[in-house]
């Protein structure tokens, strides 16, 4: 109940008009758009390695038969043959011959890759949250190196909840409806964990860790509703087998990283605002 009062309070705090405003300023000060484009482009090369790692924890866990069974056909009938062949065989590899390599190699360079995403937003939330202090290089490269391994398993495992639940809980001989559908509010709750996280280490001064804020809801507002909309559109509307219609899915996949980049920023500038807020009315 004291939680969900400090939320209440924290709604309360700041009214719509205010919010957009609050934002607006902090695009101007802040620069939320430049860095919002920076986190989209960390993030893309980061992708890449943290899917085939995350295809490599799949066939390590022995569950080669999501892809065969369940994803491929899906993938083969919304393709070109020959652009199929190329991603059956890249999933195949990473699946077997190459599980290894990529359970461990590939967790590496996907966790220096998110360290890279995590220092754009270490600098941009130390403006954010006006930071007093600065960080050394070491302490740079241990604090994003940790934050981008610890992002990267919550990620993992919320996709693995939403996506792969079902299958395993089934496998596991997990029947039961309510079991099954609660596998969504915890994919939910580890997304609101990466936001705690960043909120609590990125700024140089350490923030009050909280689980949930009025600007951690926006955060995963935005990315569950982005996300459901990149999924009706790749399963439902996408056109793969033309070239615009390939040119289409890129410029819908890069919005909705730019799209989940800047709810993150948008969040912050918020949860920022309310904290101040909150605190001058205490």
């Amino acid at each position: 109940m004291q939680r969900l009062r400090r939320i209440a309070g924290e709604l309360r705090a700041l009214t719509l008009r205010e919010a957009v405003r609050e934002v607006l300023r902090g695009s101007r000060e802040h620069d939320l758009l430049v860095f919002a484009s920076a986190i989209a482009f960390h993030v893309l090369f980061a992708i890449i390695p943290l899917v085939l790692f995350g295809l490599g924890l799949l066939g390590g866990l022995g569950l080669e038969e999501q892809w065969t069974s369940e994803w491929a056909p899906s993938v083969r009938e919304s393709m070109s043959p020959s652009a199929f062949q190329v991603v059956d065989d890249t999933v195949r590899r990473a699946l077997g011959e190459q599980q290894v390599f990529w359970m461990t190699a590939g967790a590496v360079l996907a966790v220096w890759r998110i360290s890279s995403t995590m220092r754009t937003i270490m600098e941009v939330f130390d403006r954010i949250y006006a930071s007093r202090r600065g960080r050394s290089f070491a302490e740079r490269m241990r604090v994003s190196l940790l934050l981008g391994a610890a992002v990267a398993g919550l990620l993992l495992a919320a996709a693995g909840c939403v996506v792969l639940g079902d299958e395993a809980l089934r496998s596991a001989g997990i029947d039961s409806d309510l079991i099954l559908w609660l596998r969504w509010p915890l994919g939910l709750m580890l997304l609101f964990a990466v936001v705690a996280l960043l909120v609590a280490y990125a700024p140089a001064d350490r923030q009050p860790a909280q689980w949930v804020t009025f600007g951690s809801i926006v955060v995963v507002a935005a990315w569950a509703g982005t996300s459901l909309v990149l999924g009706t559109y790749l399963t439902s509307i996408a056109d793969y087998g033309s070239v615009f219609g390939a040119l289409a899915t890129v410029v819908v996949a890069l919005a909705y990283v730019y799209l989940a980049s800047a709810a993150v920023l948008v969040g912050a500038q918020l949860d920022a605002v309310v904290r101040e807020r909150v605190g001058e009315q205490s």
